[in-house]
């Protein structure tokens, strides 16, 4: 008898001694048996836009949808209002002990989009296939989709997961369009009369590797298809300006408070990418969006050359600071042109596109836009 209770006196000890162990810096993945408490609680920094860019203004959270994952399975879902992210706490009772970590979805409620699955249990695959919608991304602080993910950890005996939310979708920030000086075939004067985002997707799933079914989602047209610029049949509104000038010049920038032409770009991944688009025409091209400017009535200065009425400069390219080709566009970064998209005569073409027990407590805190200068390559 006392051989069994000093055997179980050392295991109470060693016991104890695993639970001294524990401590602040303690945060493995945790899973455990027993259902779980989970307090959200969301932080949101103060930043601001700089001359009207995005660049350093974090979006705004309207509600969230919050899904609990253990292995590869969605476990149980959760929402939040905005007046439960404002007051900064909820409490989710009986979170399954398998539960892993945390997929957090931004303002899918404000924005109906992404359509999310409701209906329990699904896969974490079928969730990261939920389809973003472009069309409903229209302000980079006040209405764009969010996402972000963290693993659930334990330190002493409280678990919580810190989940940074950004933006899910990416922005192209066109500041200028302007004659190039030193160009081969100089130009005196030109309008500049649309500007369209061509080679990307109307919808995109939350793992930017699912590309919609729909042949209407996918923005890829062609050398043959200059009328949808000349006429404006183009089918994507959102991703393109039109009737920007009526009156010839040299240089042309936003008017008003808005400094910048800029588009909310869906964001496939590069190891996707490729062939990550349908393409302009037959062909299959990088995952990166194309800048199609529509231009009219370009006349060269030493009038050595005639253009048509109708002409197109076509980017397909750009570099980073470092002077590296962006092969993809990444969520939450700003791509702003770091300096006035610089056309020649060369450049014009009459066709475009050429050439627990415990509490578990969930921190969800909202990432400012990044910004990603690049260089457009013509």
């Amino acid at each position: 008898m006392r051989k069994l209770f000093k055997s179980m006196c050392m295991l109470s000890a060693l016991a104890l001694t695993v639970m001294g162990c524990s401590s602040n810096d303690d945060t493995n993945p945790v899973i455990t048996n027993g259902p779980k408490d989970v307090a959200i609680r969301i932080v949101r920094p103060t930043t601001y836009a700089v001359e009207g860019s995005a660049v350093g203004e974090a979006p705004d959270l309207n509600d969230v949808a919050i899904y609990f994952v253990g292995s590869g399975n969605v476990l149980m879902r959760g929402t939040m209002n905005s007046a439960e992210i404002t007051t900064g706490n909820k409490v989710f009772a009986n979170v399954p002990g398998g539960a892993e970590k945390v997929i957090v979805v931004g303002n899918p409620a404000a924005l109906a989009s992404p359509t999310l699955p409701t209906t329990l249990p699904t896969t974490e695959a079928t969730l990261m296939a939920s389809l973003f919608e472009q069309s409903k991304q229209t302000h980079h602080k006040t209405a764009i989709n969010l996402l972000g993910t963290g693993e659930i950890t334990v330190s002493g005996t409280a678990f919580a997961a810190s989940v940074e939310v950004g933006a899910a979708i990416s922005r192209l920030e066109i500041g200028e369009v302007k004659t190039k000086d030193d160009a081969t075939i100089q130009l005196s004067e030109f309008t500049l009369a649309g500007i369209f985002i061509n080679n990307t997707y109307l919808k995109l799933g939350m793992d930017y590797t699912t590309k919609p079914t729909d042949a209407a989602d996918i923005i890829n047209y062609g050398p043959e298809d200059a009328s949808v610029y000349i006429d404006n049949t183009f089918k994507a509104p959102r991703l393109c300006d039109v009737g920007i000038a009526t009156e010839a010049g040299t240089s042309f920038k936003p008017t008003g408070e808005n400094q910048f032409w800029a588009y909310f770009i869906m964001p496939p991944t590069a190891a996707a990418g490729g062939t990550v688009i349908a393409g302009t025409g037959t062909d299959a091209k990088p995952a990166v969006p194309h800048i199609i400017l529509h231009i009219k009535d370009a006349k060269a200065t030493d009038g050595a050359y005639v253009f048509a009425e109708n002409t197109f400069v076509t980017v397909t390219k750009f570099k980073d600071t470092s002077s590296a080709d962006v092969t993809a566009f990444a969520p939450g970064k700003v791509y702003k042109l770091s300096k006035a998209i610089e056309f020649g005569g060369e450049h014009l073409s009459e066709k475009p596109e050429t050439p627990t027990s415990a509490d578990l407590t969930v921190t969800v805190s909202v990432k400012a836009w990044e910004e990603a200068s690049v260089t457009p390559e013509l």
